[in-house]
């Protein structure tokens, strides 16, 4: 093997993290503006050569705010911000993720692994009951603590797990080469048989092209299709197409990939080309990309049966809460209703996936109709909160109860339901605006006549005087 340093440097393309960069500079300026401008021309999920989403890169450099931003108004998925929160030993928020939010458990495991941070390890192990396992077809979660010791360059405990538990050594190695770990990527290539055409694949959407040469090098399995699609998955664009454009062959793996990764505008250009939009939307579905999907769903017709073979294998249904995040930030109701005929729900849920897609329904309207951000649209479906709200409304309007002491009640259940103290308040705001419009006016209008009848009695005095 090849000294090691060979293998470390990435060798990107210029422009290749353009649209990845836009948005992570903007949330981490909280610009809202210009996540908004953005929105329609890339996936707020999209991955990097490191195979972050942007989200989970902020939260893996503790800029917390502003993954909570692109969480909370952009759809970023929990349980990718979870894992980058786990790794980069932001324990607090992840944890609050995992409590209020729905993130996976699996994610957090693997996160914890990766950081070699055993004491949150198994604090999150002893949270894992048969009743929060996932679907039957997934692995079990001895599979997350190899994956993630993969990744951060632990082999003795992935090895540990491997043996045990028969893991894949091809799936090891996918990980290892993600984390940079080649040398533990090459013992299982080496030693164990895994498949040097995949690891060749995740090595080219890493950018380690060092490496891919020698893989090339090596075993003549590995294939221009494997290192264009790898190439695709994280928008190096002048590399997949040079490999793309001299192929005989389907382009289907390619389009495929530029989706699952989020590189949007790769995909669309793939797309207008010839790729056909099942495989490009099959893929988006693959890399959690839902925001595209939907757009290929409502704009191109993209099918709801290759659609639904992955959003299965994702984490958006992993809990209710997950779901419903999921469904709240799809516009569209015939695709949402679409995605949840097709959703197998684990037994352990409390509710219908029916029920939940309503109240994502629900949620939709309130933002639409009452200018609701997604979290106080969340909250105000909760039945407790909502019934405080319509309960202190009317004890204010009866005189029975201070605006203030009203604000400050619902300031300590706001917290509860993940809104800011300044959310509660606008929330707070506008039911009053809704259910008695002339409520602040009526107010505004004592103060003013209090105000003027003082400072006439103030005139009157100084007359007198």
């Amino acid at each position: 093997m090849h000294n090691r340093y060979d293998f470390k440097a990435k060798q990107l393309e210029p422009g290749q993290n353009d649209d990845f960069d836009a948005v992570y500079q903007a949330a981490k300026k909280c610009d809202v503006k210009a996540l908004r401008a953005l929105q329609p021309h890339v996936c707020i999920n999209m991955r990097n050569a490191a195979c972050h989403s942007p989200a989970s890169q902020l939260a893996y450099e503790g800029h917390l705010a502003a993954a909570e931003l692109l969480r909370t108004e952009f759809g970023a998925i929990t349980s990718n911000i979870a894992f980058g929160a786990a790794l980069g030993g932001q324990l607090d928020y992840a944890e609050y993720l995992r409590i209020h939010h729905g993130a996976s458990l699996r994610s957090l495991i693997e996160g914890a692994a990766a950081a070699k941070n055993r004491d949150y390890l198994t604090a999150l192990l002893e949270h894992l009951t048969d009743e929060q396992e996932l679907y039957s077809y997934e692995p079990p979660h001895v599979w997350n603590i190899a994956e993630g010791a993969a990744y951060g360059g632990d082999p003795v405990t992935a090895e540990y797990y491997r043996e045990i538990f028969d893991i894949s050594p091809t799936q090891l190695a996918r990980k290892a080469i993600s984390g940079g770990q080649f040398e533990y990527a090459e013992f299982l290539r080496t030693q164990l048989g895994a498949s040097a055409s995949v690891i060749a694949l995740d090595a080219s959407s890493a950018a380690y092209l060092n490496y891919v040469d020698y893989l090339r090098i090596q075993d003549d399995t590995v294939s221009n299709a494997n290192i264009a699609s790898g190439a695709a998955f994280t928008n190096q664009r002048r590399r997949a197409e040079s490999i793309r454009t001299t192929m005989n062959q389907d382009h289907w793996w390619i389009g495929f990939n530029a989706a699952k990764g989020g590189q949007r505008r790769y995909a669309e250009f793939l797309r207008e080309s010839g790729v056909i939009v099942d495989a490009i939307a099959q893929g988006a579905a693959a890399g959690e990309q839902l925001d595209y999907v939907e757009y290929l769903f409502t704009e191109h017709s993209a099918s709801i049966a290759f659609i639904g073979l992955e959003t299965n294998k994702s984490r958006f249904f992993t809990n209710e809460d997950s779901t419903l995040r999921t469904l709240i930030f799809l516009k569209n109701n015939a695709f949402r209703e679409a995605i949840t005929r097709r959703v197998y729900t684990p037994h352990y849920f409390k509710y219908s996936i029916n029920c939940i897609e309503r109240r994502a329904t629900h949620v939709n309207t309130l933002i639409d109709e009452q200018r609701f951000n997604h979290t106080q649209a969340l909250a105000w479906t909760e039945p407790e909160l909502q019934c405080w709200f319509l309960q202190g409304v009317q004890l204010v309007s009866q005189k029975k109860l201070s605006y203030d002491t009203f604000l400050m009640i619902g300031s300590f259940l706001s917290p509860l339901r993940g809104m800011t103290g300044r959310e509660s308040k606008d929330l707070q705001k506008k039911m009053f605006n809704h259910l008695r419009p002339n409520f602040f006016i009526r107010e505004q209008n004592k103060k003013r006549r209090k105000r003027k009848v003082a400072q006439e009695g103030i005139v009157m005095k100084k007359m007198k005087t």
